[in-house]
């Protein structure tokens, strides 16, 4: 479920409350993808993490409405004579408060600024790190992965060349024979290339995990 799913879910099953009553829940909702993609989350992730947005709806639901209650038992113990009923007997229900993560303590805020100086030694670590070690470690990394689509492309053109060799230079059988050793090294350049694919879907989502981190080494510190 992404962002827009979770929402519009959300908002359906708050279709008992008010306008203003959704869209100052709804607004909570959308501060926490914010916060979470920001923090390298999807809005899948995020979701999992808030949980059922009909749950969540019924609980607000509940506590709005115990809330009202609240307020109108407050209303009686000031006036105990309208309502016949005890003040002592009134119902107490706790306000309602902003849904929080599983995992986020409870009325603690959902980011913490470290100090400035430790983003800017985070800042000072990527650099350092990348102009002596990891730039180049990703650039060898990237060189081999090039290097290595030479084999399918090799086996495909071998192949090939046998092929049209042996329809050119041969008669009799021979002809045939290389035939199919040159399709053979071409189902062989097909194998090899899917393979070589993974490798460079694997090393590309590699590079896009260790700039992510980079960057959120840089912009919350160490």
């Amino acid at each position: 479920m992404n962002k827009d799913q979770f929402l519009a879910t959300l908002n359906e099953a708050l279709s008992p409350l008010s306008r203003s009553e959704r869209e100052d829940i709804l607004s909570d909702y959308i501060e926490h993808f914010r916060a979470g993609q920001e923090n390298g989350k999807t809005q899948e992730e995020v979701a999992e993490g808030l949980g059922d947005p009909s749950e969540l709806a019924r609980a607000y639901i509940e506590e709005l409405a115990g809330a009202k209650e609240s307020g109108r038992d407050t209303a009686a113990q000031a006036n105990p004579a309208q309502s016949g009923t005890p003040s002592s007997q009134a119902v107490q229900v706790p306000p309602l408060r902003p849904y929080a993560p599983a995992g986020t303590a409870q009325g603690a805020p959902a980011s913490q600024e470290k100090p400035q100086g430790s983003q800017a030694l985070g800042i000072v670590l990527v650099v350092l790190f990348n102009f002596f070690l990891g730039a180049w470690l990703l650039l060898s990394l990237a060189c081999a992965v090039i290097a290595l689509w030479a084999v399918p492309i090799s086996l495909f053109a071998g192949g090939l060349a046998v092929m049209v060799g042996a329809i050119v230079s041969f008669s009799g059988m021979l002809p045939l024979i290389f035939s199919l050793l040159g399709i053979s090294l071409m189902a062989l350049s097909g194998l090899a290339g899917i393979g070589m694919y993974y490798v460079s879907y694997y090393f590309i989502r590699f590079i896009a995990i260790y700039i992510k981190f980079c960057a959120k080494l840089c912009r919350e510190g160490i």
